[in-house]
């Protein structure tokens, strides 16, 4: 969650959203890059970009047991009274 943050003109604009994106965790608890896709649109260019990047710059060390390999979808929110949730 910290590496999200809601784009500057997405906010002036008063663009809100829910993008879904799926990943894969490696051994070293990296997220490849080549394994982070939208799932699932916010409505909103600008919004899934930034989620797709934001995705793509995690690394969970050690990572989470039982879930290296497997395919994980998240869904992250940007809203205009928290920023992001």
């Amino acid at each position: 969650n910290s590496k999200l943050s809601y784009p500057r003109d997405a906010r002036r604009q008063g663009l809100t959203g829910r993008p879904r994106v799926g990943f894969r965790i490696d051994q070293n608890g990296r997220i490849s890059g080549s394994s982070v896709v939208l799932k699932g649109t916010s409505g909103h260019e600008a919004l899934d970009r930034n989620a797709l990047a934001a995705v793509a710059q995690v690394s969970l060390s050690p990572p989470p047991p039982g879930l290296v390999g497997k395919e994980i979808t998240i869904i992250l929110g940007y809203n205009r009274q928290r920023g992001r949730s």
